[in-house]
């Protein structure tokens, strides 16, 4: 990316404007199917694993539009995407079809705004000016994750849905114009059009790369999809089915885990050890709420999960933009998100299908906190092949 140093603070306000409204998206939404359009745990579970397809197949698609010539404008136009959900859901009459195409239409729409702000990222040639990128970033984004839920939850106790999504779009508006600062993208074109089988035939023939997919499998399977799904909920029940709660519980964890990762990034010298200490916590408290299913237990696991994937995720992000930095394997930029994404719908799909089921035949609430547990305890997979991965790509001496 060109000028990156004049361009950066333009992307990191659009990451703190798309961490509000992924906010929304992750913790309150699924509140409000449950509040407005069926009160159901496994309606909504049914309705985010169809939007997951849905966006699954779109990423096909997606990945044969994505060029040099098209990028900046599929990343401008993803604001105006977001714009206009955020029309869509405050006209259109209320029924079971909204959730859904609500839901598929956010979910095509990340496509459009993550990859190229990815690839962005990506385009810094030393890993020492990206990870402090990513620092800088995260701390932004982190700001942004505290005042989010804690706002939202205010503006729908206090008000209602209708004010959140008309706050939401004048949000999308500020992104596209910080997007309009924003010069240039670069993406390097693949010896052929498009072509990921080339891609993942090659990346497979470096063991950090196959590391890396396992690992990228395992943190996706722990803490997205059902897992970052039914936690708000479970939140939510055990809060009084407050707003204003959930989002107060929300904002206090966010605020937890800035403070972790802030000193996370001055104690270089411990940052593995950080890394350990909070993921074997965090297992630990996963196995805790199962047993002892209170509020408190819940807040514990989530402020421990948040602490963990802020320290983790810094980490990760870090191997993440090194890994295809090698001259057979850099010109692949898109074919790597390809792959990336791929791993990411499927890990995502797995573990709603599997919920689904479950809460189909059990009784929700019940059988949750264990889907959770569960789940998280692949962590520990995705930690194992974090470290081979790193060592693995220090012996290539990038």
């Amino acid at each position: 990316m060109e000028n990156f140093a004049r361009t950066k603070t333009a992307m990191i306000c659009i990451n703190a404007c798309h961490t509000l409204l992924s906010a929304f998206f992750s913790i309150f939404f699924s509140v409000y199917i449950l509040q407005n359009i069926n009160d159901d745990i496994v309606f909504v579970l049914i309705v985010n694993l169809a939007a997951t397809g849905v966006a699954f197949l779109f990423h096909f698609v997606f990945y044969y539009l994505l060029n040099q010539k098209t990028i900046m404008l599929i990343y401008r136009l993803s604001f105006l995407m977001y714009l206009l959900i955020m029309v869509l859901v405050v006209t259109l009459p209320t029924g079971l079809y909204l959730p859904f195409l609500i839901l598929a239409l956010q979910r095509c729409t990340a496509y459009f705004y993550y990859t190229p702000h990815e690839i962005a990222i990506m385009d810094k040639n030393k890993a020492r000016e990206t990870s402090g990128f990513l620092a800088k970033s995260a701390v932004i984004a982190g700001l942004a994750a505290i005042v989010a839920p804690f706002l939202v939850g205010v503006i729908i106790s206090e008000v209602n849905f209708f004010a959140m999504f008309v706050t939401l779009g004048v949000l999308c508006a500020l992104a596209f114009v910080f997007s309009l600062m924003i010069p240039r993208i670069t993406i390097a074109e693949s010896p052929q059009k498009f072509s990921p089988m080339v891609f993942v035939k090659k990346s497979l023939k470096y063991k950090h790369m196959r590391s890396f997919y396992l690992q990228h499998f395992f943190t996706k399977t722990s803490t997205e999809g059902a897992v970052s799904l039914l936690l708000p909920i479970l939140i939510f029940f055990h809060a009084g089915e407050s707003e204003f709660s959930l989002g107060l519980y929300s904002s206090l964890v966010a605020l937890f885990a800035l403070g972790a990762l802030i000193v996370y990034s001055k104690l270089k010298k411990w940052q593995l050890i950080i890394i350990l200490v909070t993921s074997i916590l965090w297992l630990v408290s996963a196995l805790s709420m199962t047993l002892w299913l209170t509020l408190a237990s819940v807040l514990v696991f989530s402020a421990l999960g948040s602490v963990s994937n802020k320290v983790f995720g810094n980490a990760r992000g870090t191997i993440l933009n090194n890994s295809i930095k090698i001259e057979e394997l850099a010109p692949y930029k898109r074919e790597f998100h390809f792959a990336y994404n791929v791993l990411k719908r499927v890990s995502v799909a797995m573990t709603m299908g599997i919920s689904l089921l479950l809460c189909m035949y059990f009784e929700p609430l019940t059988v949750i906190p264990i889907i959770i547990a569960v789940l998280t305890g692949t962590y520990s997979l995705s930690l194992l092949f974090y470290f081979r991965a790193k060592k693995q790509l220090s012996e290539l001496e990038l």
